[in-house]
């Protein structure tokens, strides 16, 4: 039903243009002393809708092109907050399944990202939370180590 009222639409729009532009004997004079130019009223009215196109998508393009930093600015913190939170929950799953080693590994390297992150001016809300956890992870008598019998 869409297509079909586009459709009309657009044969509107035809029919329109082809009454006005059909029979128009309208002249535009553009003058630029000592030259005098007669352009036809269709054809200036065609390079103006033209001109305002082209403008518009040069003005998108250049506000894109302004904010391509703030937008890199973004998703580099963003992928830093994604490490963060992969390396804490690395962490965790480490120590839950018995990989001491390696959940301590995890756990500084949650450490030194929330460190980075603090010294970048991009704390996290829930940075203490998730530096805390990292934290208890690493220190060796937070793992509770089976101690070997004798």
């Amino acid at each position: 039903m869409r297509f079909v009222l586009w459709f009309m639409g657009l044969f509107a729009v035809a029919v329109a243009s082809a009454l006005f532009a059909g029979s128009n004997h309208a002249v535009v004079s553009l003058f630029w002393h000592p030259y005098r130019l007669n352009v036809s009223l269709n054809l200036f009215l065609i390079g103006l809708g033209l001109l305002f196109v082209v403008l518009h998508l040069a003005l998108r393009a250049f506000a894109t092109l302004v904010k391509l930093p703030v937008q890199a600015q973004r998703w580099r913190h963003l992928q830093r907050e994604r490490a963060l939170t992969s390396a804490v929950l690395d962490a965790a799953s480490h120590w839950q399944a018995g990989r001491w080693a390696e959940a301590r590994q995890s756990a500084e390297l949650a450490v030194s990202l929330e460190e980075s992150l603090r010294h970048k001016g991009q704390e996290l809300e829930y940075a203490g939370k998730l530096r805390a956890l990292a934290q208890r992870i690493a220190e060796p008598e937070a793992l509770h180590f089976p101690t070997p019998s004798p």
